[in-house]
This record gives structure tokens, sequence and C-alpha cells, in this order.
């Protein structure tokens, strides 16, 4: 804080009939100064939520990443279908299924 501020503050208070010494003056102006931080703060903060999107926006960027994962899972569910279909092919097996990280298939009836 500046003394050109302390100063001001005395000025200000003693146009209203208010006499205080340097020390209350200090003490007045900084709590001013810490108000205005404040204000500016929640100004700031304020300004900021400005540029968050809106409900609208958020449900539709939301409904487009939805439908991106649901066209790559469809694709990697299409192509499990197709190599599990090869495997059953190439082993003449009745199913085909991971276990361990190992395909396995069986040949029943």
């Amino acid at each position: 804080m500046r003394n050109v501020d302390i100063d001001v503050m005395r000025e200000i208070l003693e146009e209203h009939g208010i006499l205080v010494n340097e020390d209350i003056a200090k003490s007045i102006t900084e709590d001013f100064v810490c108000h205005l931080e404040v204000c500016r703060e929640i100004n700031v903060s304020q300004f900021r939520g400005c540029n968050t999107e809106s409900d609208t926006e958020k449900i539709m960027r939301l409904e487009a990443e939805l439908k991106k994962v649901k066209r790559e899972l469809s694709k990697a569910s299409t192509e499990n279908e197709v190599y599990r279909d090869n495997v059953m092919k190439r082993h003449n097996a009745s199913s085909v299924w991971i276990e361990d990280g190992v395909v396995k298939y069986s040949y029943g009836v």
C-alpha cells in the first residue's frame, strides 16, 4: 500500500468531519484495499462464468461424444464378430471366447 493512499484516505475522512491519526488511516486504508480486492475477485469470477458452456451446449457436446463412443463401440463389436467368425470357420468350432488373454474354442454339438 502506498503512502498516497493513506493520505487520500485521511483527507476523505477529514472532509466528512472525521479526524484520525496516521496509524488509524493506514488501518482503514488496508481494510478498504482488501475489500476492493475481494470485490475485484468476485467480478473476475463472474466473468469467468461467462466463458463456461451453457447447459444446452453441454448436453449437445455430451451427446456428440456419446455418438462418437457408440460408433467406436459398434466398430469394435463388428470387428470382434468378424474375428470370432473367422476363428470358428478355421477351426470348425461351435463357439469361441477369450480366457486369460488366450483364444479358446469348443467343438460342442
